[in-house]
């Protein structure tokens, strides 16, 4: 990771976390997914600090803050990275291809893509209150704002 002290001094504080993110190597990203990390967490610098600082988790949940994709019924809400926020939903949260469907959570603003091989898992969910109502909208790839 970047030396971010010596970034804020010289750029100013706001060019941290995308120093941050530009120095997440597409090597990084891929020992990642085979290990089983998601493609959105592996290419987010929080899930990357929580790995140099030895916790078993990303920053976002060892700060007790609530992130994750479609199986935490969220999209991803902590997210720092360098893909942008609108590309979510055109690219698998699992595998990162190319989506076949977004996914929409009922009361979650933004969507994440999920590509025919990983639907499953949107299927296979049920929600954390056993009293709610899952809402849960897979929506075509003519749907999914580009």
């Amino acid at each position: 990771m970047p030396d971010e002290k010596r970034i804020a001094e010289r750029l100013g504080p706001q060019f941290v976390g995308a120093a941050r993110a530009a120095s997440i190597t597409t090597e990084m990203v891929r020992s990642a997914r085979e290990k089983g990390v998601g493609y959105i967490c592996a290419n987010c610098v929080k899930f990357w600090w929580g790995i140099e600082k030895g916790h078993a988790q990303c920053k976002a949940l060892f700060e007790r803050t609530k992130c994750g994709g479609p199986m935490a019924e969220l999209a991803f809400p902590q997210y720092e990275g360098l893909i942008p926020r609108e590309k979510f939903p055109t690219l698998c949260f699992v595998c990162g291809r190319e989506a076949d469907a977004a996914v929409h959570i009922h009361g979650v603003e933004d969507m994440v893509g999920v590509c025919k091989e990983h639907e499953e898992y949107i299927h296979a969910m049920r929600p954390h209150d056993p009293n709610e109502k899952q809402e849960i909208i897979l929506k075509t790839r003519m749907e999914v704002p580009t």
